[in-house]
């Protein structure tokens, strides 16, 4: 069957491609100067992102031509009617630098993150 075929190939690629971007995270962690509270990564994680918290995520992504993933829920249309004011997640939510972190990076990709991140 094809599409078992295509599957199997997709699953050894995946672990390969968790593996190169746990090694990314890595890398970011240890070569940033500034000390940066990093979000933890769980077990099912698929790690294509780096969340890290700063005072001024909002400029590094524009800086690193990244938009916001991950709307306010409240925010949206569908939520907009049932919660008017969540202060905690408002607050928190500007601080939020997800930096990617996938297996297609090259290194002056990374270098560039650093850059940013290190300003």
């Amino acid at each position: 069957n094809l599409n078992a075929t295509i599957a199997l190939a997709s699953i050894n690629k995946y672990e390969n491609n968790l593996e190169i971007r746990k090694k990314n995270l890595d890398f970011l962690k240890q070569s940033v100067i500034i000390d940066y509270s990093f979000l933890e990564h769980d077990n099912e994680s698929s790690y294509y992102f780096a969340s890290l918290l700063c005072d001024n995520a909002d400029i590094k992504m524009n800086k690193m031509n990244i938009g916001r993933s991950y709307p306010l829920l409240h925010k949206t249309t569908y939520f907009c009617d049932k919660f008017h004011v969540l202060t905690n997640a408002e607050r928190i939510h500007s601080k939020i630098c997800n930096v990617p972190i996938h297996q297609n990076l090259k290194e002056k990709d990374i270098s560039f993150i650093l850059e940013v991140l290190n300003e």
